[in-house]
């Protein structure tokens, strides 16, 4: 998704809201009743607003934005300031969270109305399958919704914002890219060749300790002290630290599936198990996890000595 359809998305959500709140007792200079819209997260009103939005201002003098600022906490207890306020019914009016957990405390307003739901056609009538059944998979499909930007988001941030067949959130980015900063000059000082990089574990354990100069005080490799850090390398594993686990109504198996899976079809049938009902589990006691951890605890703890084979440009 690009920036300018994230914030197409923002202009989305404060237009519906726009269109649904009380308004205020006064009125903008149009005659229009205004709007008092409070938008809290990395969002910052205050900072010069992209041209998709400055238009929509324009075009609504009457609606508002106001940066919202809850109880400070210290990191670890920001989503409490937020869970605070949301009960007290005084928290922003959009606002980024884990939108599951806000679901589940009850926070999270469903956003069906805009958006439309699962089994439930666009024109209002049910969703059923051939034999008169309801049809449902979990998810909100083309024929169902009746906002036409909804398909345009990708499938995977619709399956994260959709609980139960309702959406409850606008995806606000594209994702998180996942890479690595390398100096060129440094891995060349180390006699490999950075246009070849490593493919495999060993591969990469062993350039990091060869670009390791401890005189320099240049390390190989910096590793981020950090939870979700750690989803990558498990991610190198081919699985993830969250599954779902999905039953067959045909055949009773359970398939599992990885957290950011799209294509639910099991592998043996070809049966597609999107409407059945996930479970979702904690997998980092896998052995793929496990492999992972084993290979994280080598490039921070395993004693090692300089390789005593020079590398060459072919490493």
């Amino acid at each position: 998704m690009t920036s300018g359809r994230r914030i197409a998305l923002i202009c989305a959500a404060i237009a519906a809201l726009a269109a649904s709140l009380p308004p205020l007792a006064q009125a903008a200079p149009s005659g229009q009743p205004e709007f008092e819209i409070s938008v809290t997260s990395r969002y910052n009103t205050q900072q010069r607003q992209p041209k998709i939005l400055r238009d929509f201002f324009v075009e609504h003098p009457n609606v508002q934005l106001k940066q919202w600022d809850g109880i400070r906490m210290p990191a670890e207890g920001a989503r409490a300031s937020l869970a605070m306020a949301m009960a007290a019914n005084i928290g922003p009016d959009i606002f980024e969270t884990d939108i599951r957990q806000s679901v589940a405390q009850g926070l999270a307003y469903p956003l069906t109305e805009w958006i439309g739901e699962d089994g439930v056609l666009a024109n209002g009538k049910p969703k059923l399958k051939a034999d008169g059944t309801p049809d449902l998979n979990g998810q909100i499909d083309a024929d169902e919704t009746n906002w036409d930007g909804w398909m345009k988001i990708k499938p995977l941030y619709r399956q994260v914002v959709t609980v139960d067949g309702k959406a409850y959130a606008l995806p606000n980015r594209s994702g998180t890219y996942v890479g690595i900063l390398y100096s060129k000059s440094l891995i060349r000082k180390a006699g490999l060749d950075p246009t070849h990089p490593p493919r495999t574990y060993e591969d990469l354990i062993r350039w990091a300790r060869l670009t390791y100069d401890p005189k320099a005080k240049t390390f190989g490799l910096e590793l981020t002290p950090a939870s979700w850090a750690f989803a990558p390398w498990v991610a190198t594993t081919g699985s993830s630290i969250v599954v779902q686990d999905r039953k067959s109504p045909t055949t009773g198996k359970v398939y599992t599936f990885n957290e950011q899976d799209t294509d639910l079809r099991a592998p043996d049938t070809g049966e597609d198990l999107a409407g059945a009902r996930p479970v979702w589990r904690c997998n980092v006691a896998s052995p793929e996890a496990t492999k992972a951890v084993e290979f994280y605890y080598r490039l921070r703890w395993q004693p090692w000595i300089k390789d005593p084979k020079p590398a060459s440009r072919s490493s």
